[in-house]
């Protein structure tokens, strides 16, 4: 969840047409996928498949992240519950009830790093006993808002967007920010405040760190000087771009979610006109029609070169030529 732009999270359709829902999760999904034929691919970067919707209905389905033997984690943010994919048969089930979460990441040793948004804190889940601890329970002793998204870096720390999204009013911080976690867990204020940040990822180096807003059409960059000590002013990395068949009118405003980088350091951006994908220097190579307005996105995968895409009711799977940058 990510860089300049302000995306609500509204229902439609982007790119191809809106697939019949399917029912309700159970504890694991077993109806049939469906297969919708990609209708729009970036030379290099793919699709290279059809995208494969998931089993399963959501209530906004959020945060994937893969382990390096195929299996996936997604949350549903709003349902509840965080859901695992087996890498042999592709079967869903609940894999921990009762977090609600926007984002996860995996950590150096395997473990999931999760934003929890409702309890307002950061917390580490080991994937073989479901053991919970928390990395960080706010700043200044005080909760966090409603943890969105996060990005781990290659010291053991983390960055989090803090936004109002799912808060309860008055907010707890008192303001929209942008926070750095340690090795050791101390927790910082790197961004002051920012108007409702969402989506949030590093450059593959490290030195830029990218900041979406809700509602806005700026991709921000902060140069990195060391870990968690950023410019204090942000660079315009890159803009969203209009894209059919969304016309101009029905959104001023596009807004960025999810983000993820590529293997060659491409920046793909989600926001509801679909996934829009820049290189290093922040110039668009294009847009990825989705099946429907995606939330976040993450490469997974055994070889990396899936991409999976949360919606507000699905998840789906596309191959694509690109492939997901090196563990950190």
């Amino acid at each position: 969840m990510l860089i300049g732009n302000r995306t609500g999270r509204s229902a439609g359709l982007v790119g191809i047409a809106l697939l019949a829902l399917a029912a309700a999760p159970a504890a694991a999904q077993t109806e049939p996928e469906t297969r919708v034929a990609t209708v729009k691919s970036i030379d290099g970067i793919g699709p290279v498949g059809e995208w494969r919707k998931l089993p399963g209905t959501y209530v906004l389905s959020e945060g994937p992240a893969g382990l390096p033997d195929g299996t996936v984690f997604f949350t549903d943010y709003r349902g509840g519950g965080i859901f695992r994919i087996d890498p042999a048969t592709g079967e869903i089930t609940k894999f921990i009830d009762a977090i609600n979460a926007g984002a996860i990441a995996i950590d150096a040793e395997g473990k999931l790093v999760v934003a929890e948004t409702r309890q307002g804190k950061i917390l580490r889940i080991d994937p073989a006993t479901r053991a919970i601890t928390t990395i960080s329970g706010g700043y200044n002793g005080v909760r966090f808002n409603a943890p969105n998204d996060l990005v781990l870096d290659s010291h053991g720390g983390l960055y989090l967007t803090d936004p109002s999204n799912g808060a309860t009013l008055p907010l707890a911080q008192g303001k929209q920010s942008v926070y750095y976690v340690d090795a050791k867990g101390k927790t910082t204020r790197v961004v002051d405040y920012l108007p409702r940040p969402n989506g949030i990822a590093l450059s593959r180096d490290g030195s830029m760190l990218f900041v979406g807003l809700t509602s806005e059409s700026e991709l921000l960059g902060y140069h990195v000087r060391s870990p968690g000590v950023l410019n204090p002013d942000s660079v315009v990395f890159g803009r969203m771009e209009f894209t059919p068949p969304v016309k101009r009118g029905e959104g001023a405003r596009t807004g960025v979610d999810g983000m993820t980088i590529d293997a060659k350091g491409n920046v793909y951006a989600s926001s509801r006109f679909g996934i829009q994908v820049f290189d290093p220097t922040g110039k668009t190579i294009g847009t990825i029609a989705t099946p429907e307005i995606p939330s976040n996105l993450k490469f997974a995968g055994k070889d990396g070169h899936t991409l999976y895409v949360t919606t507000y009711s699905s998840i789906f799977a596309v191959p694509m030529a690109a492939g997901g940058a090196p563990r950190r």
